[in-house]
């Protein structure tokens, strides 16, 4: 006599690795969504980063003197004359700035920062999280996120 052996699974193993995939997902969503909005934050100073940076190497190159604006409540900069905005609904802000005021650095032919602002730093902030981008009297550019 043989006995018939089904190939399949159990409505019990198939409920079990439904629960553990349910769980997973819900501890990994908040480590990703994090991931995500840093990688935001980071694209949208960078962005700002390299244009400054851009705009501090052709003070350098072409002996000009390059200025860099940026308008407060908004994501529109404009770096030697050509436009920018930044995407997924980036801001710039400072501490003495009403919205539609504007900020404005310009570069030396040393690279150095002439005729800068009463701060040298700009804030970038959204939903998603912000950074700061700080322009030092050298010319020298960094960020940092905020936590």
């Amino acid at each position: 006599m043989s006995v018939d052996k089904k190939n399949g699974f159990t409505i019990l193993e198939l409920l079990l690795v439904l629960s553990l995939i349910a769980i997973v997902s819900a501890v990994s969503f908040p480590v990703f969504s994090n991931f995500v909005r840093q990688n935001f934050v980071s694209s949208a100073a960078l962005s700002v980063v390299t244009g400054l940076e851009h705009a501090r190497s052709r003070g350098l190159m072409d002996m000009l003197v390059p200025i860099a604006t940026f308008t407060h409540g908004t994501g529109n900069y404009e770096i030697a004359s050509k436009s920018f905005l930044l995407e997924n609904d980036y801001r710039f802000s400072w501490s003495s700035g009403i919205d539609g005021s504007k900020k404005a650095f310009e570069f030396g032919t040393k690279g150095e920062l002439l005729g800068y602002p009463d701060t040298q730093s700009l804030r970038i902030f959204a939903v998603q999280g912000g950074a700061n981008v700080f322009i030092a009297t050298t010319g020298m550019i960094s960020w940092s996120a905020e936590n």
